[in-house]
């Protein structure tokens, strides 16, 4: 906890909070550095986009999650990456980590009914003028990012999703809007009136690609 107090007590003078913020930025970059070479095979060049303080491996810990945007692409069809990192607040030391694949990513911290935040992920890449969507949902246990089921059906071919806050809105192609929100004591996404007797299929995840929806395992 001593570093982000440090950082934020900082923030309120202007030279001590630049150098600040390039202090925590450095050191979050350093623990973030091995796991993109680990994962890639050689050294990545990362750029922080944002960090948020909860907590995610136990419902104690304090502990900050950053997310950093790959300085190139990653992938051999030219995909972006992010990378998350979940570090403990008081010492910056790394929790664990997990790369986001995606040209738009996006990142919402839900509440869990043991105290703790969930990680939900919503990606978007478009190739060729066809948009895919992936969607996850984390939790920290020990070192690893463990994927969960969601609660949220396939999504339909030529669908749009959109992710606000702690709901989940599918839009089919004739604009028919769905809606789902997040349920913090089932730690999953529940739509919003289904109707009595009314079933969803469940998964870790849902994509749509040429030739037809598909679930992501």
């Amino acid at each position: 906890m001593l570093a982000l107090v440090l950082f934020l007590s900082a923030c309120k003078s202007g030279d001590a909070s630049q150098n600040a913020a390039r202090s925590l930025e450095q050191r979050l970059l350093s623990g973030a550095a091995p796991l993109a070479e680990e994962a890639h095979g050689s050294p990545r060049a990362l750029t922080l986009e944002s960090v948020h303080y909860g907590s995610f491996s136990s419902p104690d810990a304090e502990e900050l999650c950053a997310l950093f945007r790959y300085d190139a692409p990653a992938h051999v069809e030219g995909l972006d990456r992010t990378l998350g990192v979940v570090y403990a607040a008081d010492d910056l030391e790394v929790v664990a980590g997990c790369d986001l694949m995606a040209d738009d990513v996006q990142v919402s911290f839900l509440p869990a009914a043991d105290g703790t935040e969930r990680i939900f992920y919503l990606g978007a890449a478009t190739h060729q003028g066809l948009t895919s969507y992936t969607l996850d949902l984390y939790k920290v246990s020990g070192a690893a990012w463990e994927p969960i089921k969601t609660g949220l059906p396939v999504i339909e071919e030529d669908g749009a999703v959109y992710l606000t806050g702690e709901k989940v809105l599918f839009v089919t192609p004739e604009d028919v809007c769905t809606v789902y929100e997040w349920n913090g004591e089932t730690e999953g996404f529940e739509p919003a009136g289904t109707p009595e007797g009314g079933t969803i299929a469940e998964g870790t995840g849902a994509c749509v690609f040429p030739g037809g929806p598909s679930t992501v395992a």
